[in-house]
C-alpha cells in the first residue's frame, strides 16, 4: 500500500482544495494498471510545515511503502513519480514539483493489523 507524503503546499491551499488534490493523487496512482490498486489503497498525507517562507515554491513528494514485486520495477516507479508530479502541477502550475518513489521490501520489517 503506497503512502504519499506531500511537503511544501502553500497556505493558499485551503482544506477543500487539498481535498481535491488528495483525491486526484489517489486516482493518479490507482490508474497505473501494473500496481493493481484501487483508490482506497493509496494513503496520502499533507503534514504541516513549521516555516511558511517558501511554501508553494517547491513541493516535495515522497511515495513510500510501495511493496517490491516483479511488476513494480524501475519503469513503473518512474511512471508513479511522473503521474504524481503531473497531478500536483495541475493544481500548482507555478511550483517546482519533485517526487521520489521509495520501494519497500516487506522482509525488512512490516506488519499491519
Amino acid at each position: 500500500m503506497p503512502i504519499v507524503v506531500v511537503y511544501g503546499l502553500p497556505k493558499s491551499m485551503d482544506e477543500p482544495k487539498i481535498g481535491i488534490l488528495w483525491k486526484d493523487i489517489r486516482l493518479a496512482i490507482a490508474k497505473i494498471p501494473e500496481l493493481g490498486l484501487k483508490e482506497k489503497d493509496v494513503i496520502v498525507f499533507f503534514p504541516s510545515d513549521r516555516l511558511s517562507v517558501g511554501l508553494g515554491e517547491e513541493i516535495i513528494i515522497f511515495v513510500k511503502g510501495l511493496f517490491i514485486t516483479p511488476q513494480r520495477d524501475d519503469i513503473v516507479r518512474h511512471k508513479i513519480a511522473e503521474e504524481v508530479t503531473k497531478t500536483v502541477r495541475l493544481h500548482l502550475p507555478k511550483s517546482y514539483v519533485e517526487c521520489l518513489v521509495e520501494p519497500f521490501d516487506t522482509h525488512q520489517g512490516y506488519h499491519a493489523w
